[in-house]
């Protein structure tokens, strides 16, 4: 079901508000058992961009799996994808004393990957218009950016150390790795 428009625009401007490091911006999100499960729709708002991304990959890289393949397969990685970081964090928080602010990571975390998708998205774009080298650099910029986002969006959810939430982000890189690499070799990748 899709939240209210008003959540969905809410939620958006908080996830813009810890990107500018506003100590308000948590106040933004809907922080209640239905807020939580609305933030899964920031997934339908992530498709696109994620189509976008997936589709650049194979026509740099290539794949010896057919269209259909290709489809099912990475529709149910970004399905797992989206799952990985809630199993995790809630392993993860209940191991470290945090479990009373799984909710709020989760929610943050999910609106917040709108914005990153996004970043990555137009850094793609703007590479396409550069010679290679510099355009490599600047995808590799927009991607730190946004893990030190994602490591920010982490340490003030959980309101807890940076070297925690640092931690949580190398997991969520590992976990990421190991997933694209499960449906690389069964695209035949590379």
């Amino acid at each position: 079901m899709t939240p209210p428009r008003e959540e969905i625009v809410s939620s958006l401007e908080g996830a813009w508000g810890l990107a500018r490091r506003d100590p308000a911006a948590l106040q933004r999100f809907n922080l209640t058992v239905e807020g939580f499960w609305n933030s899964f729709y920031a997934a339908v708002l992530c498709a696109p961009g994620y189509l976008l991304l997936v589709a650049h990959q194979y026509v740099t890289r290539g794949s010896g799996a057919g269209y259909g393949t290709i489809l099912i397969v990475e529709t149910l990685a970004y399905i797992v994808g989206w799952l990985v970081f809630p199993v995790t964090a809630a392993i993860l928080t209940r191991l470290l004393g945090l479990g009373q602010r799984y909710a709020i990571l989760v929610i943050a975390a999910n609106w917040s990957t709108v914005l990153q998708v996004a970043l990555l998205v137009v850094a793609l774009l703007l590479s396409g218009l550069m010679p290679a080298s510099p355009g490599n650099y600047l995808t590799l910029a927009a991607t730190l950016v946004a893990l030190v986002y994602q490591w920010h969006v982490i340490r003030t959810a959980l309101a807890t150390t940076g070297l925690i939430a640092f931690g949580i982000v190398v997991i969520d890189i590992i976990l990421s790795v190991l997933l694209n690499s499960t449906t690389d070799k069964l695209l035949q990748v590379g």
